[in-house]
């Protein structure tokens, strides 16, 4: 792989390193209309995973 691609993967999983958990707490306490509690957790770990 050259420089630029290791570069690049390293910036990419460092954001998806932070801006996952940080997605996945806001979407596990913001209230959203029409979802049960258990579809509303479900939701925010696969954001989670998703973003990972």
């Amino acid at each position: 792989m050259s420089n630029n691609t290791n570069s690049f993967d390293n910036k990419r999983r460092a954001f998806g390193a932070v801006i996952g958990p940080i997605v996945a707490i806001i979407l596990w306490y913001m209230p959203i209309e029409g979802l049960t509690p258990i579809a509303h957790h479900l939701l925010a770990i696969m954001s989670l995973v998703a973003i990972w």
